[in-house]
């Protein structure tokens, strides 16, 4: 079927796949894809139009149907900005309790056992203002805070 589809024009790609976003991406541009988190997405297309963006449809949580269409940002660069969001939390939450004298509460990166942890591994990149992602942070990341008394960020072994 997929490729009588693919030969008759009906469908552009061989990708289809699903997808749960963990976090939120908010419309900027036409033909982008409004996200929330936990939204479950079909992904149709990792090469949309020949750009690293991928092609997404929401999917009804209760039909399984396709609802509106648009683009997503690509795994790497989902991961990028989730990492930025979590630097500019911690950064915030550092600066506020900067002059308080109780211990400070850090965000603890849950590893999935890898030796090599993309989210570890960058999370010194630092972003400039013009490169901030067009994410918004409402309830859309899950941080589990913990009292610690070292400055910086911790991965979880396991």
């Amino acid at each position: 079927k997929l490729l009588t589809d693919l030969n008759s024009k009906l469908v552009t790609s061989g990708d289809s796949f699903y997808i749960r976003s963990n976090l939120c991406l908010e419309k900027q541009d036409s033909g982008e894809l409004s996200v929330g988190c936990h939204n479950i997405l079909h992904v149709t297309d990792t090469v949309y139009q020949g750009q690293t963006q991928w092609s997404a449809c929401q999917v009804n949580p209760y039909t399984m149907k396709d609802m509106d269409v648009g683009t997503i940002p690509n795994y790497f660069q989902a991961q990028q900005q989730l990492i930025a969001l979590i630097q500019e939390l911690a950064q915030k939450n550092m600066v506020s309790r900067k002059n308080s004298s109780s211990q400070r509460k850090l965000v603890r990166i849950v590893s999935t056992g890898n030796r090599i942890n993309p989210l570890w591994s960058t999370m010194e990149c630092s972003f400039s203002d013009s490169n901030k992602p067009k994410v918004t942070p409402r309830n859309c990341v899950s941080l589990m805070p913990y009292t610690c008394g070292a400055s910086t960020f911790e991965e979880d072994p396991g």
